[in-house]
């Protein structure tokens, strides 16, 4: 899974983001964390893997993107719901983001 959060201000930083990724219950987070060790986010940003979910924590200056990339497995056979993607400043209650939630199947 690959998301890009782009800020689209020409003039200002956006700091203390929040990037919340669920999963559809038919998939599984790979956590390759746990093969190895200092593996994370790059650029001093702070990465939590939760068991239905990845949250990233960083800056982004203005006018720049960042791709954040997500191993998943898919487990489970069948349709289920696409939860959205939520980017969120923690502390600036006018800068947030979201995608459309929709639906993914899983077959083999």
């Amino acid at each position: 899974m690959n998301i890009t959060v782009k800020n689209l201000s020409g003039a200002r930083d956006c700091n203390d983001l929040a990037l919340t990724a669920m999963m559809p219950s038919g998939w599984e987070i790979v956590n390759d964390r746990l093969l190895r060790t200092g593996a994370g986010v790059d650029d001093g940003g702070h990465l939590d893997i939760r068991d239905d979910r990845v949250l990233w924590f960083f800056d982004l200056g203005a006018a720049r993107s960042r791709t954040f990339k997500v191993k998943v497995h898919a487990a489970y056979e069948g349709e289920f719901i696409l939860p959205s993607v939520k980017c969120e400043a923690m502390y600036d209650a006018s800068i947030s983001a979201n995608t459309a939630s929709g639906r993914t199947v899983v077959k083999r």
